[in-house]
């Protein structure tokens, strides 16, 4: 069967020419590196004329610090591996690749139900955690060898807990590490939505 087109006339994996330039500078019009006890060492704006590419809003780096994954809130995925230089300063990307999110268990792609609006995501144990605000869900995506996400599979809300409000939900997630008493458990955070003692 043919693939069908997203809203962003991507159907399926695409590579994705990307034009990576250098950041040098963390505050425009000073020099300054240090901030605190941070240190900037160097950025990348990427640009590509792939269709879908741009509106990230989630990026993490995989344990080898040396590979990408970004999601946009239009629920495309981009993987890439990351170039430094001699100083360990990034330089480029390369191997991009940018796909839509795989469709839910009835086989209806994500980009056409209420999964959309992806804020943000975290990677744990080969799997990909992703939150989309508009309908306060959480998914889980297997990793494939090739980046590829596979398999969804909703985690959040459990039954029983509330619904945080259209478009004021999840906007910072994290899986808590191994070391952690909460190891594998999910912390989200919350845009608007309140409590009624005003807390996220």
């Amino acid at each position: 069967a043919a693939a069908v087109p997203t809203r962003t006339g991507l159907a399926q994996s695409e590579c994705a020419p990307v034009l990576a330039s250098r950041i040098l500078n963390f505050e425009v019009g000073s020099t300054s590196t240090k901030f605190g006890k941070l240190e900037f060492t160097g950025g990348l704006e990427l640009q590509s004329d792939t269709a879908g590419f741009g509106g990230f809003s989630a990026l993490r780096l995989y344990p080898d610090r040396n590979s990408l994954i970004a999601m946009s809130d239009r629920c495309m995925v981009l993987t890439a591996s990351l170039v430094r230089d001699v100083t360990g300063a990034l330089d480029d990307v390369k191997n991009a690749m940018l796909r839509p999110l795989p469709p839910d268990a009835s086989g209806r792609a994500l980009q056409k139900s209420r999964h959309t609006d992806c804020e943000t995501l975290d990677v744990a144990d080969g799997k990909a955690f992703v939150a989309f605000e508009r309908n306060s869900q959480t998914g889980r995506f297997t990793i494939g060898a090739d980046g590829e996400l596979t398999q969804f599979a909703p985690v959040w809300p459990k039954p029983g807990i509330g619904k945080l409000d259209s478009n004021r939900g999840i906007e910072a997630m994290a899986v808590f590490p191994a070391p952690s008493r909460f190891a594998g458990s999910i912390l989200s955070i919350s845009e608007l939505t309140l409590n009624a003692d005003g807390n996220h």
